[in-house]
C-alpha cells in the first residue's frame, strides 16, 4: 500500500481564512480571507507579532473550516487504496494547537 502524507495547514484546514477572519474581528479590518500572499499575511501590513498572537488563540484550529473539496479528495484517495497519514506540526507557542489539530 502506498502512503500519502498530507499536511493539515492550508491543505485540509483553511488556516488562512481562519487567521484573516480573526484579524478582521480583532482589528476592525476588512481583508478578504480568500486572498493570501504568504504565510505571514504581509499584504495586511500587520507586524508578524499580531499573527503570532492570533495563532496562539484557543479554537483557531478547531473551528477553522476545511478547504473546499479537501476532505472529499482525501476520501477519494482512500477509496483508491492509498493509506493517508496526516503529518503536521503544531504551533509550540500555543497551548491549544496540538490538541485542536488532533481533533482534525
Amino acid at each position: 500500500m502506498v502512503t500519502i502524507y498530507i499536511d493539515l495547514d492550508c491543505t485540509i484546514v483553511d488556516l488562512n481564512k481562519a487567521v484573516i477572519e480573526e484579524l478582521n474581528r480583532l482589528k476592525g479590518t476588512n481583508f478578504n480571507p480568500n486572498v493570501t500572499v504568504d504565510y505571514w499575511w504581509s499584504h495586511t501590513n500587520q507586524p508578524q507579532e499580531v499573527f503570532e498572537e492570533i495563532l496562539k488563540e484557543p479554537y483557531l484550529f478547531e473551528m477553522a473550516d476545511s478547504i473546499k473539496g479537501a476532505i472529499k479528495g482525501v476520501n477519494k484517495l482512500r477509496d483508491y487504496g492509498f493509506e493517508i497519514v496526516f503529518l503536521t506540526c503544531p504551533n509550540y507557542d500555543s497551548e491549544f494547537c496540538f490538541n485542536e489539530k488532533v481533533l482534525w
